[in-house]
């Protein structure tokens, strides 16, 4: 009996290492079938392919399974590892004829198109694998922000692959505009250097769609979320490097927060593009299906923060500007999506709290004495910060440009307009105007508010407002004679404040370094259009004085660069690059030195 389970191991092993080759020969030969024109012949294939790729994954499957745990008691499974096994089971025997009751005809090509179904499961197959892989680094001991940044590097080189593909495009793409395309997508940017609505085809239009939700919430939100699902258990290794990149300080709640990441992200994008759909002209759309697919597009890149649109004009769109709903919910997505999820999910436990104490005083007539503190200090700052940033925004714009961009608009117009360009400069990338017309006073306000861009934990760029905030009242704190910052009877943290400089003096040598390139490798630029796109490329804004479609390829380089780096973070990408020290055994003498 022993040998037996010995082979029997032997099998589990084998089938464990060729379970992920063959995800990865599954997905290569996804892409050749959708990403190339195929003769019926190679179609009828590639059909077959299918079929039997479905057999070799129930068989390796099949020969997975721990039976001598299953025997002794030792193993307990999960649902989901049970169901995907039916699942490759029942669809791979459907396959076939049933002799007597169906002739030459399986019971589900009677029914259904079953080619949709092997896609989809090749697909399955390949996030599983990369999903439970995902959950092994711990073992390599990586540093957590070079996990980071390679998942990005890797999500974008895949993109890349993927717009090359001849079927993404209509007349074929460049190297470095297909990298240049994919690292605006993934790093959620919106920069463009060919017409998304054009030059892509459908294919190539959902490929980006979907770079931009994974890069969006990042691959490895993706991969943790499908992983936790696929095992039993996780490591704590495991939950303290997806804590680390997730800025979940409770370890015990780094999986419930992946969870409330995916679940609240397409709740909001799937409702929010329902509002978009009854906004919209059905005149201007050539079927109900397209109707569709521009309401999920654009709800998933307002949510992200992308800017991307299916527009060749972009929501200046003459049919798009004076839809007022329209650039409302827009608006609406772009806040929220730039919030960060710790800062909604505060506020649910909040409201939470405050219905389960309204349900106590009127149910029971006991008056809760306690208040518990449910509102973070973080909270309240990104909610001020951002607050007062839109309406600042809001008030410069209108005051600015009210006889200048916003003259085409009626009153009503004017205060939509002027809101939405509040909005959207703190990384959302969408406009309503015409940029090249706009006043250098307010382009001044633009580089303010690209700049500060979102909060930490969400979709957006820039330097985030908490890192605006505590240097403001650091610098006041300074010129009132304080040794410390205090906020909401809460002390921030030294290492708050050294963060906080350390990010704002790294984004400003990056941003600078970005523009002294540009004019090295392509003089002549304007240095205001200069300033303003690298700006916009580091704090992944998206907006353009018009110049993006105008570099050469060596600027193109340099603009990916600094998205790059804006999406990760210059103080992650040093974190990434230095040993990280744990312990200092020993201190200096203090002294001081004059700063001013």
């Amino acid at each position: 009996m022993e040998s037996f389970f010995k082979i029997l191991k032997s099998l589990r092993r084998l089938a464990g290492f060729l379970l992920p080759l063959v995800s990865v020969i599954g997905v290569i030969i996804l892409l050749y079938d959708f990403g190339f024109e195929h003769t019926p012949e190679t179609a009828a294939l590639l059909v077959r392919f299918y079929d039997y790729f479905l057999f070799v994954v129930f068989m390796l499957l099949l020969l997975r399974v721990d039976y001598a745990g299953l025997i002794r008691k030792k193993v307990k499974y999960t649902k989901t590892e049970l169901a995907l096994f039916f699942i490759f089971a029942f669809l791979w025997l459907g396959q076939f004829p049933l002799a007597g009751l169906f002739s030459e005809k399986s019971l589900f090509h009677r029914i259904l198109d079953l080619y949709i179904i092997d896609v989809a499961l090749v697909v399955l197959l390949f996030l599983a694998e990369l999903s439970l892989g995902s959950l092994n680094m711990s073992r390599y001991n990586l540093n957590p922000a070079l996990v980071f940044l390679a998942s990005f590097v890797l999500i974008i080189l895949i993109g890349t692959i993927l717009l090359l593909l001849p079927n993404s495009t209509y007349q074929g793409i460049g190297l470095t505009d297909a990298l240049f395309t994919s690292t605006s997508a993934v790093c959620v940017t919106g920069l463009i250097v060919v017409d998304t609505a054009t030059y892509f085809t459908p294919i190539g239009q959902n490929i980006i769609l979907v770079l931009i939700q994974t890069g969006g919430l990042g691959i490895l939100t993706f991969t943790s979320f499908f992983g936790i699902y696929l095992r039993t258990s996780s490591s704590f290794q495991n939950q303290l490097m997806i804590g680390d990149m997730l800025n979940e300080d409770r370890i015990s709640d780094v999986f419930k927060t992946i969870v409330r990441v995916i679940v609240f992200t397409f709740l909001v994008e799937a409702l929010f593009a329902v509002f978009i759909y009854f906004t919209l002209d059905e005149r201007q759309f050539p079927s109900h299906s397209e109707m569709i697919r521009f309401s999920v597009f654009h709800s998933v890149s307002a949510f992200c923060n992308a800017g991307f649109s299916l527009l060749s004009d972009g929501l200046y769109d003459v049919h798009y500007r004076f839809n007022y709903p329209f650039l409302l919910i827009i608006s609406f997505l772009v806040i929220t999506g730039g919030l960060g999820f710790n800062i909604i999910f505060n506020f649910f436990r909040y409201l939470k709290h405050r219905l389960i104490r309204l349900s106590k005083q009127l149910f029971t007539r006991n008056v809760v004495q306690y208040k518990a503190r449910i509102i973070e200090v973080h909270t309240k700052l990104v909610i001020i910060t951002t607050t007062f940033l839109l309406v600042f925004g809001f008030i410069m714009n209108l005051v600015l440009e009210y006889h200048n961009t916003l003259e085409e608009h009626d009153t009503f117009g004017k205060l939509v307009t002027a809101f939405f360009a509040s909005v959207t400069p703190r990384t959302a990338g969408f406009n309503t105007i015409d940029m090249g017309a706009l006043l250098p006073a307010t382009i001044l306000i633009y580089f303010l508010l690209m700049l500060i861009g979102g909060s930490p934990g969400s979709t957006a760029g820039g330097i985030k407002t908490t890192t605006f905030a505590v240097t403001v009242m650091n610098v006041i704190s300074i010129a009132r004679g304080k040794n410390r910052v205090e906020v909401f009877r809460r002390e921030l943290s030294i290492g708050s404040l050294r963060r906080a400089f350390a990010v704002i003096s790294l984004s400003l040598l990056a941003i600078g370094l970005s523009v002294f390139l540009l004019h090295v490798v392509q003089p002549g630029l304007d240095t205001t259009q200069v300033i303003f796109e690298c700006i916009s490329a580091f704090s992944t804004v998206g907006l353009s004085l018009g110049i993006t479609a105008d570099l050469n390829t060596a600027s193109k380089w340099v603009i990916i660069l600094t998205m790059f780096i804006g999406r990760v973070g210059t103080l992650t990408l040093f974190v990434a690059l230095f040993r990280k020290v744990k312990t200092l055994n020993y201190r200096y003498p203090t002294e001081s030195i004059m700063i001013s």
